[in-house]
Order: structure tokens, then C-alpha cells, then sequence
């Protein structure tokens, strides 16, 4: 059994708590935002400025304090995870890097089997049918921009 067994304070045990991170998530959004709304009054030179600069830097400090009860996150080993990644023994990468070439290969394969398929010819009949009537649509939206240039011209008595 281990000899040292971590004492949590009442203040740290709320922390990890579901209600306690929803709690100092809300404290820091509340408090930067009064924050923000202090310096924009000050900034301004609006009534109050000073005031809610001050409140929100305590809010700040506050919760700032109270972040640090906080436990800090687990990192987790991902070299015990995959030995491969700090290997130097070039079986290890070489298994690597042979996997990923074989995922390579074969994911190109697939592709171009997905790409004979007749649905996807008849996709791309489509695609290229769409690309025209874009295009055509483009074309007669600027000759439409060029008669409603005219028209306007025409009307306010610059035209030229």
C-alpha cells in the first residue's frame, strides 16, 4: 500500500466535482466579461468605468485563487501506448512504416475501384453538366450587371 495518501481539502473535492468545474467555468467567463465591459467604459470614459474594471479584476483574482486547488490533468504516456514513437530499433518503425504504406496501397486500390463504378461516371456527367450551366449562369449574370449599369446611368442623367 502506498505510504503517502493524498489529502483533498472540501475546496479541492467540490472542484472536481460535475458542479464545481461548471462552477469556475462560469466564474471565469462572468468575471473576463466584466472585465472586457470595464475597460470598454473606461476606454469610453462611461460612468462606472473604474468600478467595473475593479470588480471584475477581484472576480479575476478570485477565481484565479481558486483555480489553483484544482488538480491538474492526467497526462498519459502515449510512448507505452506506441513503442514506436520513441523507438530507435528500426524493426519497430520499419513495422510502422510497412502498415502504413500497405494502408496506403490499399485505400488507393478501393478508390479506384469506387471510381469505375457507373454511378460515379454518372456522377461526374453530372459535375460536369452543373460546371456548365455555372458557368453560363456567370456569364449572363454580368451581361445583366452591364444592361442594369446602363439602365441606372440612363436614369440619373450621367450617362456618357
Amino acid at each position: 500500500m502506498n505510504a503517502y495518501k493524498r489529502y483533498k481539502n472540501r475546496l479541492e473535492k467540490f472542484l472536481q466535482t460535475e458542479r464545481g468545474k461548471r462552477f469556475i467555468n462560469f466564474a471565469y467567463s462572468i468575471g473576463a466579461a466584466i472585465v472586457i465591459l470595464g475597460a470598454m467604459f473606461k476606454l469610453l470614459h462611461f460612468p462606472f468605468g473604474n468600478e467595473l474594471l475593479f470588480i471584475g479584476m477581484i472576480t479575476e483574482v478570485i477565481v484565479f485563487t481558486l483555480s489553483a486547488f484544482d488538480t491538474p490533468i492526467k497526462d498519459y504516456n502515449w510512448d507505452k501506448v506506441f513503442p514506436a514513437l520513441t523507438s530507435t530499433n528500426d524493426f519497430e518503425q520499419s513495422e510502422a512504416i510497412q502498415g502504413s504504406r500497405k494502408f496506403h496501397t490499399t485505400s488507393s486500390l478501393t478508390n479506384n475501384q469506387i471510381s469505375t463504378t457507373p454511378q460515379t461516371e454518372e456522377y461526374n456527367r453530372q459535375m460536369e453538366k452543373l460546371i456548365t450551366e455555372t458557368e453560363k449562369m456567370g456569364k449572363q449574370l454580368q451581361e445583366l450587371n452591364e444592361v442594369y449599369e446602363r439602365m441606372l446611368r440612363a436614369m440619373s442623367g450621367h450617362d456618357k
